[in-house]
C-alpha cells in the first residue's frame, strides 16, 4: 500500500476499495464516469461549434476528391458488412425525424436525384437489377407498395392522391394515360363477342353511377376474367363492386365467380392454367 493510497467507499456502487487519496470512484465505476463527463462535454461542445465543424467539412470534401472517396469507401464496406442492420436504423432515424427534418432530407435528396451523373448512376443499377432478376424484383417491389399501402394513414393516402392528381396533369402523366386508355380500348375492342348486346353493356355503366350517387362511395364496372388475361367485354363477364374491391383485385381472377372468356389470342394462352 502506497503513503498516499486511503481506504475509501464508491459514492456510485457503495463497495470499499483502496485507491488515491484524490481518487472519487472505484475502478469499475470510473471509467462509466469518465464516459458520462465526456459526452456531457461533447454534447455542448458541439451544439456551439456544429455549424463550424459542418463548414469545414463541406469546404473539405468540395475541394479535397480523395476526401470523398475515402469517406464514401469506409461508408460502403460497413455498409455491406450488415446491409439489414444499415437499413433498419435509417428507418429508425427516420421515424424519429421532426417534418422540418424530413422535408429537408427529401429536398436534399431530390436536388441529388437530378445530378446527371446520379441519374446515370441510378438508371444504370435499376437496368441491371431489371435484367438480372426481373420477376424477383417486380414481386419484391409488389410486396413492398402493398405493405406499404396496408400500413399508410389516411392522410398519406390523401397525399398520394394528390400527387397522382398533379402528376396526371403533367406532359408524361397525359401521356402515359392516353397510352393507357388506347392499351384499353384495343383490348375491349379484341374482347367484345358476337353475343355481347351494348344496350345492356351502357345499362350496367349506368346503374354503376347510379349506385355510387346513392351510397356515396365509388363504384367500378369489373371485368370478372380481366381483359389482360383474355376476358370477354360482355353482359355477362361484368359485375358492379367497389372501387377499393376493384383496385385490390387487380389482374387476378378467381374461377368461383364465374365469367365469359373471349375468343382471342389471349384467351387461348391463358384459359388452360384455370380449367
Amino acid at each position: 500500500m502506497k503513503v498516499t493510497d486511503r481506504h475509501k467507499t464508491c459514492p456510485v456502487c457503495g463497495e470499499g476499495f483502496t485507491g488515491h487519496y484524490n481518487t472519487k470512484r472505484c475502478k469499475t465505476c470510473t471509467p462509466k464516469a469518465k464516459k458520462k463527463l465526456r459526452d456531457a462535454f461533447l454534447k455542448g461542445w458541439l451544439s456551439e461549434n456544429r455549424e463550424r465543424i459542418n463548414e469545414r467539412y463541406r469546404e473539405r470534401r468540395a475541394t479535397d476528391p480523395d476526401y470523398k472517396k475515402a469517406r464514401s469507401d469506409i461508408q460502403r464496406k460497413c455498409y455491406h458488412k450488415d446491409p439489414e442492420k444499415h437499413r433498419a436504423k435509417a428507418r429508425e432515424a427516420y421515424r424519429n425525424m421532426t417534418k422540418g427534418q424530413r422535408d429537408r432530407m427529401n429536398e436534399r435528396n431530390r436536388l441529388r436525384g437530378q445530378r446527371p451523373d446520379v441519374k446515370e448512376k441510378n438508371r444504370k443499377a435499376c437496368r441491371d437489377r431489371y435484367y438480372d432478376d426481373h420477376e424477383k424484383t417486380l414481386a419484391d417491389t409488389r410486396a413492398r407498395f402493398k405493405i406499404a399501402r396496408e400500413n399508410a394513414t389516411p392522410e398519406q393516402r390523401e397525399a398520394q392522391r394528390a400527387r397522382h392528381r398533379a402528376w396526371s396533369k403533367t406532359v408524361n402523366g397525359r401521356l402515359k394515360s392516353n397510352r393507357t386508355n388506347q392499351q384499353r380500348r384495343a383490348l375491349k375492342l379484341n374482347a367484345i363477342l358476337y353475343s355481347t348486346d351494348k344496350a345492356q353493356v351502357n345499362a350496367m355503366y349506368k346503374k354503376c353511377i347510379e349506385i355510387s350517387e346513392r351510397k356515396g362511395t365509388p363504384h367500378n364496372v369489373d371485368h370478372i376474367i380481366p381483359l389482360s388475361i383474355g376476358g370477354a367485354h360482355h353482359q355477362d363477364n361484368l359485375q358492379i363492386i367497389t372501387a377499393s374491391e376493384n383496385f385490390r383485385k387487380g389482374d387476378r381472377y378467381d374461377p368461383s365467380l364465374g365469367g365469359l372468356w373471349a375468343n382471342n389470342e389471349l384467351a387461348k394462352k391463358n384459359r388452360r392454367q384455370y380449367e
